[in-house]
């Protein structure tokens, strides 16, 4: 898995994705951990998953992990799913 970071809504978001080695029709998967997690959680899920499925990506949502982290926002379920559906 290889740590990449995207800027969205001025926000910086953390996720991991498997690297890519060819071209494959295999469906993607996302993997979205809990509150109070990181996408660390994953780290070792992904391997055995890997020939079934591409890319593997796990996301820190914002406020967990290594995506940032804001004082101002309330880190609800319904912001989790907006969140996640951009």
């Amino acid at each position: 898995m290889q740590e990449n970071k995207v800027i969205l809504n001025d926000l910086q978001v953390r996720y991991l994705k498997s690297v890519k080695q060819k071209s494959s029709k295999k469906k993607n998967i996302l993997f979205i951990h809990g509150l109070d997690s990181s996408s660390d959680r994953w780290l070792d899920i992904p391997d055995a998953l890997y020939r079934y499925f591409h890319p593997i990506v796990a996301v820190d949502p914002i406020g967990f992990g290594g995506s940032d982290k804001l004082v101002t926002l309330e880190y609800t379920i319904e912001y989790f799913s907006k969140f996640i559906s951009h």
